[in-house]
């Protein structure tokens, strides 16, 4: 499934129907088999230089971080995949503050077409992710129906921070400075930014411990209410101004639908 085009995420989840009605179908177990515990919102791109666009023509950020989740958990809830009491987790990050300080997510300009800057884009996504969250346990979440959560995992040892060092944060160690145009002096303070950097960012398995404390149901044991909320390291925190605007997050979802073409069937 390839998370820049519709038409991929709508064949992943048909493909995800049958997968799973045959597994129910072989299952011995008295547990509904066909329909899923957890949903995990978690592909990214960050701080493309340019301004590229999707499949389907859509900002690359907000494509890939926002519209795709949007429209793959509609097209998974529509389709009846979702247990009652399924938690669908969406990864922000806490440079939703980036957007949060110049306005919230730009409405009038969603798509970056009158002007591209690759972090107030980003900042956009997550923002979009958290007031996503937001608005679906607002508007699925009574009654246990899910339990909609953002979380930010912290700056992790991954390779999404590509576009900006040039190399992937997995190896820090030996960071790739090679495209610097042989200039010595370049290579040397990228090679030491990283390497700087490395004392601050968490390992893979360190990164995920929000996201696997929330799917396993760590909170709801330990009586945490995360319903609609944003966690970091495992705890309820608050998101900047913008992150809690419902009026934003009412407007983001009908815009989501608009740009999707699809609707979420009512509660």
């Amino acid at each position: 499934m390839n998370l820049d085009d519709l038409d991929s995420i709508k064949s992943g989840v048909a493909q995800l129907t049958s997968k799973l009605a045959a597994f129910a179908a072989d299952s011995e177990s008295d547990s509904d088999s066909s329909q899923l515990d957890v949903l995990m919102n978690n592909a990214g791109v960050m701080a493309l230089p340019e301004r590229t666009v999707t499949k389907d023509g859509f900002e690359a950020q907000l494509g890939i971080n926002h519209l795709s989740h949007f429209a793959l958990t509609g097209l998974i809830m529509n389709g009846g995949l979702l247990k009652p009491d399924a938690k669908v987790i969406s990864l922000s990050s806490s440079a939703h503050s980036i957007a949060s300080a110049r306005g919230g997510v730009d409405f009038s300009d969603i798509q970056s077409e009158r002007g591209y800057d690759a972090w107030k884009a980003y900042g956009a996504s997550k923002l979009c992710n958290l007031l996503f969250a937001r608005e679906l346990q607002r508007r699925y979440g009574g009654g246990g129906k899910i339990t909609s959560t953002a979380v930010h995992p912290g700056v992790v040892r991954t390779d999404l921070a590509r576009y900006i060092f040039g190399t992937s944060t997995e190896d820090t160690d030996n960071p790739d400075v090679s495209s610097d145009d042989g200039n010595p002096i370049a290579k040397f303070f990228k090679k030491t930014a990283l390497q700087a950097l490395a004392l601050f960012i968490k390992d893979v398995e360190s990164g995920a411990d929000s996201q696997v404390w929330l799917a396993s149901g760590g909170a709801k044991k330990e009586g945490i209410d995360v319903a609609g909320k944003y966690v970091v390291d495992m705890k309820p925190v608050k998101p900047s101004d913008a992150g809690t605007g419902e009026t934003a997050a009412q407007n983001l979802w009908k815009i989501s639908e608009a740009l999707t073409g699809i609707e979420y069937l009512e509660s």
